[in-house]
């Protein structure tokens, strides 16, 4: 499940009477070579259907569409985003905070691939060609590394939750950066649980709530122990460091 997607939003959603919507985005780093399995997820997902909760209707949507611009904390700035494919988060978060819209996006640095990657999708949408794509992989791996070679190490991950408190809308961000290997960001609450395995302070077995055994304050030192950077926006203001 998006076990740091679901803590954050718990967190950043603490007295809001209602929350609207969630957004969450990914500017991985573009210098680490992924393995063909990425680029085949990525490939089959562009232009295909499925089903987000949009303003609490389900909508038919496609994979690496609905691009927007969108202000990562620093170092990472600025990048092009588009809706991946489907994702956990579109069933978990719905049900965690009963957000009627959901989307999680990604972009890389280079605004050029994300808009072709964005042309391919809406062909594939349109046309239904090509059916198969596993056999592009090679090709757009092999590309990719050649592109990585002029890319950075840094990457980021965002999370808006947007909502009502007392009648007000409120929106709360919490940004995330490292500025070098970006791609391990996913992997850190793994790391997290492991290290509590090993010292011996989970208490209970089986499924439990994520909360139960990881306050919001022990999440943000682990990440910064981990070399993350953490940031807050409110509304529209820039991105500053995260005080505890």
């Amino acid at each position: 499940m998006p076990g740091l997607q679901a803590l954050i939003v718990h967190d950043l959603a603490h007295g809001m009477d209602r929350v609207d919507t969630v957004l969450c985005c990914a500017a991985p780093d573009t210098r680490r070579h992924r393995g063909p399995a990425l680029f085949e997820a990525m490939m089959h997902g562009a232009g295909l259907p499925f089903t987000a909760p949009r303003g609490g209707v389900p909508t038919v949507v496609h994979g690496w569409s609905e691009p927007e611009w969108t202000l990562f904390p620093p170092p990472v700035g600025r990048r092009l985003v588009h809706q991946v494919y489907a994702m956990a988060d579109l069933d978990v978060l719905a049900e965690l905070c009963g957000a009627g819209t959901i989307a999680f996006k990604a972009g890389t640095e280079f605004t050029a691939v994300n808009r072709a990657l964005g042309l391919f999708a809406a062909l594939r949408a349109r046309t239904g060609r090509p059916r198969a794509t596993r056999h592009w992989t090679p090709l757009v791996r092999a590309a990719s590394w050649l592109v990585d070679r002029f890319g950075d190490e840094a990457g980021g991950f965002t999370v808006t939750v947007s909502g009502k408190r007392d009648g007000r809308p409120i929106t709360r961000r919490l940004g995330m950066t490292a500025r070098q290997d970006g791609g391990r960001i996913p992997s850190l609450l793994p790391g997290i649980a492991v290290d509590h395995v090993l010292a011996g302070r989970l208490q209970t077995t089986g499924l439990v709530p994520l909360h139960s055994w990881l306050a919001p304050h022990e999440l943000r030192t682990a990440l910064r122990e981990r070399g993350i950077s953490l940031w807050r926006r409110d509304d529209e203001e820039g991105w500053q460091p995260w005080e505890e």
